[in-house]
């Protein structure tokens, strides 16, 4: 299992961990540690908005660190699935024809401007969520502080990258995997499907209880709003491409992530 965490760590971020030869038995709980990832972003993301309120950091360079932190964990890998899958997505050909573009190393126009909409939305939704700031940018009251409340709601969306990452890999177990297999047809073979299933709901139902307790209202919508993304995806990918491999989970973490806050941040205005 420790075997299997360092794989999870080692392909889906870039936190140092041990390096060994990979074997199919280390790579039987690998979904299920995947998510892990997420959680260190998020509580990544909780220090910095704790960090913030102790240094007084305006707003906007906060929000741009809020973008950048999951970037430098994660080291883009689910960027780069959204971008390769955008090009596919937009490219409007037959289905073959997607899953080469898919599989192309080469980065098209569409690629491009997905991945700017992308950030922009990122940006609209975190600088939103920000709101919980006071006239003059700063933390008025820690975020942790008040939950249910919107102090604490900026900490509940941090909750998303693990939830995301949690659905990603339920999906890698469960969802029809594309022709040609690939790295994550690869361990879902090699997954214990029951074990790492039973690790994944527990993870899920941790997940949803910290985004509900800290966001409140908003923080139902946040579920909602991941639940909706995880049925697309499903819907897209099978519609599209007939299965999922590593590109698509990737679109998938990349785009559900900025609908579930974004989500939150719009509940917020009106509640």
């Amino acid at each position: 299992m420790l075997r299997s965490l360092a794989i999870a760590f080692s392909m889906y971020s870039k936190i140092p961990v041990p390096q060994f030869d990979w074997e199919e038995r280390d790579m039987r709980f690998v979904m299920a540690f995947f998510p892990l990832v997420g959680l260190v972003i998020g509580l990544g993301e909780m220090l910095l908005l704790t960090l913030a309120h102790r240094l007084s950091l305006p707003r906007l360079p906060l929000a741009l660190l809020l973008l950048l932190l999951p970037i430098l964990i994660s080291g883009a890998i689910h960027l780069d699935g959204f971008m390769d899958t955008s090009d596919a997505l937009h490219s409007y050909r037959e289905r073959e024809e997607k899953i080469r573009i898919l599989k192309d190393p080469h980065t098209g126009a569409f690629a491009v401007i997905s991945f700017v909409c992308l950030l922009l939305f990122a940006l609209a939704a975190v600088c939103i969520l920000l709101e919980s700031f006071d006239k003059t940018g700063q933390f008025s009251t820690p975020v942790i502080l008040d939950p249910g409340g919107k102090k604490a709601l900026p900490g509940a969306v941090a909750g998303i990258f693990w939830l995301s990452r949690i659905l990603s890999a339920l999906s890698v177990l469960t969802f029809s995997p594309m022709s040609g297999g690939g790295t994550v047809a690869s361990f879902a073979e090699a997954a214990d499907r029951k074990k790492a299933l039973l690790l994944l709901i527990l993870q899920l139902i941790l997940a949803s209880l910290w985004i509900l307790i800290l966001g409140g209202v908003p923080g139902l919508f946040v579920l909602i709003a991941g639940g909706a993304s995880f049925l697309y995806y499903h819907w897209k990918s099978g519609r599209e491409f007939g299965g999922i491999n590593g590109d698509l989970a990737g679109w998938f973490v990349s785009y559900s992530e900025v609908t579930m806050a974004l989500s939150a941040g719009l509940v917020s205005l009106f509640w």
